[in-house]
């Protein structure tokens, strides 16, 4: 009887390690994580479409990723009106635009992203499905590699997200 109820403290035990490990896997969003998947090598990967540092890559219909004022988002969002009138609660929705598209590309993000405060029409209409964001296949791979020391697909995109604003001329992030 006591030998079971040691049995059972010791696997209670193991259990709360291994769920301590498994939440200490997941690593916090940072710019360096961001940083690698931006510039995973190939086509449709963010280097190729938006160039190494934000501007100039191989898809001349590509938002430059160093004028934050220019990309879709930002317009959808009202642009510098709305960034000027309330720039805490404007970032906060630009970041989850953001995040949203990277995560989901184009095709699916201008379907489900529905928002009281997201106007496409603002923007110019929906995004381009170019804009593959994580779903092209450097993306895929690199997520899949990154899973196993538990980076989601939500932690990539805020790192992401991180890393775009290194490239930044217009101090939007400032």
């Amino acid at each position: 009887m006591q030998s079971s109820l040691k049995f059972r403290l010791a696997l209670g035990s193991l259990g709360l390690s291994l769920g301590l490990m498994a939440q200490a896997q997941a690593p916090a969003p940072v710019a360096a994580m961001g940083k690698g998947l931006f510039e995973q090598p190939g086509t449709n990967s963010c280097m190729y479409c938006h160039g190494i540092d934000g501007k100039g890559g191989k898809i001349a219909a590509a938002v430059k990723l160093a004028q934050p004022k220019t990309w879709r988002s930002f317009k959808i969002l009202g642009g510098e009106a709305e960034f000027n009138k309330n720039k805490a609660e404007f970032m906060k929705r630009f970041q989850q635009s953001v995040e949203h598209v990277l995560i989901n590309g184009a095709i699916v993000h201008n379907a489900r992203f529905k928002q009281p405060w997201y106007d496409l029409s603002k923007g110019g209409g929906p995004f381009n499905a170019q804009m593959l964001g994580m779903t092209g296949a450097p993306s895929s791979a690199w997520l899949k590699r990154m899973a196993a020391r538990g980076v989601t697909r939500e932690i990539a995109a805020t790192s992401l997200w991180l890393h775009m604003q290194s490239f930044d001329t217009q101090k939007v992030f400032k």
